[in-house]
């Protein structure tokens, strides 16, 4: 294949992809007028042609158990809104898609102790996601203490709370910025 068949075929396939000669390839003293030793190039991938994971809806209900604490479910939609490339998520960590987190809007001391701190839900998916495809997920976290009666700065009662799409960065995304939403419910044990 000549040079121009390849650059050809490079642009047609959408690739943004240097030619490379097996001259350049080696890595050696620089040519004149330039600078540094002469290295291998890779094809770059434009960043708009990777895909973007976002959280496109979260909803929590929070209910009062028979022990005096708190459980949310967190109801999350996750979506590629990336246009060209698929998400393989079969490269993240344990399959870990979301991870949710939650925190006393009033602060923690509104809250009382906890006896066992409760454990983050972690949420698996499939194992890729298309362009435009979606997943929805439930995620639940149980032994959530309730608000003190009358704490200060606990006027308003009520948690926050925060989920992430690939916690664990395994997916190369146009935007890491922007995989988290966040959502609040009242504290249902405790009234203000």
């Amino acid at each position: 294949m000549t040079r121009r068949q390849v650059l050809v075929c490079s642009i047609l396939l959408g690739l943004s992809v240097l030619y490379v000669s097996r001259v350049s390839a080696k890595v050696g003293k620089p040519s004149p007028g330039q600078e540094g030793p002469v290295m291998p190039t890779q094809p770059v991938i434009p960043t708009d042609w990777l895909p973007d994971l976002v959280i496109t809806s979260v909803k929590v209900a929070a209910t009062c158990e028979a022990n005096g604490t708190v459980k949310a479910t967190i109801n999350v939609i996750v979506k590629n809104q990336g246009s060209k490339r698929t998400a393989d998520l079969s490269k993240i960590p344990w399959q870990i898609i979301l991870a949710a987190d939650w925190w006393p809007t009033g602060g923690p001391a509104t809250v009382e102790q906890p006896a066992v701190k409760p454990v983050l839900p972690q949420a698996g998916g499939p194992m890729s996601l298309k362009p435009g495809q979606w997943v929805a997920r439930t995620l639940t976290i149980t032994g959530i203490p309730k608000h003190k009666p009358g704490a200060a700065g606990g006027d308003t009662h009520q948690f926050g709370f925060k989920v992430t799409a690939d916690p664990t960065k395994g997916v190369a995304e146009a935007d890491e910025k922007n995989n988290e939403k966040s959502a609040f419910a009242p504290d249902p044990c405790t009234k203000p």
